[in-house]
Order: structure tokens, then sequence, then C-alpha cells
């Protein structure tokens, strides 16, 4: 059973990414809530102007959100991830990890970013 403050937290930080991302008029997210994908939480499509046709669709990013209520109060932080994930990531060819620490009490939140390019995958996978 997956614990409940797990799930809350999860549900808090794709909606703020949906939110944040949605702000962008060139960028749609496609992020799901309660995602039963291995490894991926989503897309964002990304085009080339404000018009969100398909005709001016650029192409999409694999997205993987992670929630916590771990509040950092450094400009840098770490987040230990699956190499069945990474693995996963190259697969995807890339994508971008949004890491967003939660502070349920207060409302806030801080977003952390990683885009992981297959060039960076197979090095940090070369380590592992």
């Amino acid at each position: 059973m997956v614990d409940i403050d797990n799930k809350v937290f999860e549900i808090q930080a794709v909606s703020i990414i949906n939110t944040m991302l949605s702000r962008c008029k060139v960028l749609m997210p496609h992020i799901f809530y309660n995602d039963k994908t291995p490894s991926l939480d989503g897309w964002v499509e990304v085009f080339n102007c404000v018009n969100l046709k398909k005709v001016n669709s650029l192409g999409r990013i694999s997205v993987q959100v992670k929630g916590t209520g771990t509040i950092f109060k450094e400009s840098h932080c770490s987040y230990s991830i699956d190499v069945s994930d990474l693995e996963c990531f190259r697969n995807e060819g890339g994508c971008i990890l949004f890491l967003v620490s939660v502070d349920l009490e207060t409302e806030n939140s801080k977003v952390y970013y990683c885009p992981l390019q297959v060039f960076d995958l197979n090095r940090i996978l070369d380590t592992v």
C-alpha cells in the first residue's frame, strides 16, 4: 500500500509543475496524477508559436516528477534515482526530472529540475 503522505506530495508536485509549465504559451504539459507507467509521468509538448496546433509542434519531452516533503534551503539539492529509472529515461531519449519540495504547512514549494539527455544518462550509468 502507498503511504498517504507520498501520494499527497505526488499530487501537489504534479499540480505545481502543470501550473508552472502552462504559464509558458508554447508549452503544453501532459503530466498525470496517479500515473502507472514505469519511470515517467508524462511529457511536455513544445510548439514553435502560441498557436498550439499540431502543425506547429516541435515535439515532446518526457517528464518525471518527484514530490517530497523535505524542505531544501539551498539552491542545489540531491535526490536518489533507481538505476532502472535512469535506463528508462535513456531508452526514451532523455527526460526532464523535476523535484518539487512541498511544504504543506506554508503551501510554499520549490522546484528543481535536471535535464537528462542521453549523453548525460550514459555518463551517469557508466559510473554505477
